[in-house]
């Protein structure tokens, strides 16, 4: 399934969506904040966040909101758009991040005061968007969501440096600092809609997509290269962040072997990355974070199940299928390796 084709069941709300984003990121009235601003309007991700939302919503409405959902569903898109913003350009700071999307980042445009300011003011505004919207749930929802992010980022930030860190703490912050997120898109499409679909099953279907989604992202920084990502590849190890490869590569390690991963880990440079990525192909990694990808993939498509039959739902499905084709090797089939856990 093509993106276009994913994006199809919903373009007309994208459309409404993006008007929304755009309006709101030109109501200030200073012309600095508005240069900041209209920057990051102009400089788009992928924008998956709000496509969750708006296909939760609708396959929960049975493609028939009303009015006045569609003008809360607009408002609610556009404050997790904007909540997503937030956190990037806070990400770029802790990680002195040059590039974001194949551009320099806020941080590096503007520095770290603006940066960091202009990551509030988006929090901010998101919040005066939910207000806007009227939703009691929604509103509980994204605060406590935005709560688990900084706790997630916090934890990552304090365990910097560490290759020994338990993987079940590893995928704690992944969850708080991507899942959760997506968690809370698919939630709020419900909040907003009918519910002909439950929450849990939208919540666990975001969760268990964002894991996926971070494992992916984690093993690309460490494995890929920058034209694929967009930005500087091995940015996790320049910061000391210990992502999964190199946990399982710990795991089955010497203590010799670990003293060398380590030296290599504490003092980072493009022949560190290398020779990291060698060891790191030679071992047993890899496979494991394909089971481990899958795994979360089948949990993620096993909570469609239910849904009844409809554009909406093939395209939350077709979702699954396009990050599986991205994830090429990331995500490849292992068929026959048992997962070793901690």
């Amino acid at each position: 399934m093509r993106l276009e084709e994913i994006l199809y069941p919903i373009r007309h709300e994208l459309v409404a969506f993006d008007a929304v984003l755009e309006d709101v990121l030109k109501r200030p009235y200073d012309s600095d904040i508005k240069a900041v601003l209209t920057y990051l309007y102009e400089t788009p991700g992928k924008r998956l966040r709000p496509v969750l939302f708006y296909l939760w919503f609708m396959a929960s409405s049975g493609g028939t909101p009303t009015k006045e959902q569609q003008k809360k569903a607009h408002l609610i898109a556009a404050s997790l758009e904007l909540i997503h913003m937030a956190s990037l350009v806070h990400d770029d700071i802790i990680d002195s991040a040059e590039l974001r999307h194949n551009k320099p980042s806020i941080q590096a445009k503007w520095g770290t005061p603006v940066s960091v300011a202009m990551g509030v003011y988006l929090y901010s505004f998101s919040l005066q968007l939910i207000a806007e919207a009227g939703s009691l749930d929604v509103l509980r929802c994204i605060s406590h969501t935005v709560k688990g992010m900084c706790e997630g980022e916090l934890f990552q930030v304090f365990e910097r440096g560490q290759t020994q860190l338990a993987i079940r703490k590893y995928l704690m912050v992944l969850k708080k600092k991507t899942g959760i997120l997506f968690a809370a898109a698919c939630e709020s499409g419900v909040y907003l809609s009918d519910k002909t679909a439950t929450v849990s099953q939208a919540r666990s279907f975001g969760l268990n997509l964002g894991m996926v989604y971070q494992l992916l992202d984690d093993y690309l920084d460490i494995m890929g290269d920058e034209e694929t990502l967009g930005k500087g590849a091995g940015q996790d190890v320049d910061m000391g962040e210990a992502t999964l490869p190199l946990l399982y590569l710990c795991e089955e390690s010497s203590p010799e072997e670990l003293a060398e991963i380590q030296s290599k880990f504490s003092n980072p440079s493009p022949e560190s990355l290398a020779w990291l990525q060698v060891k790191i192909r030679g071992s047993q990694a890899p496979v494991k974070m394909q089971r481990l990808g899958r795994h979360f993939l089948s949990k993620t498509r096993a909570m469609c199940s239910d849904l009844p039959e409809s554009d909406y739902k093939a395209s939350l499905l077709g979702i699954l299928a396009y990050m599986e084709a991205r994830g090429g090797e990331a995500l490849a089939d292992p068929d026959s390796v048992v997962l070793a856990s901690r």
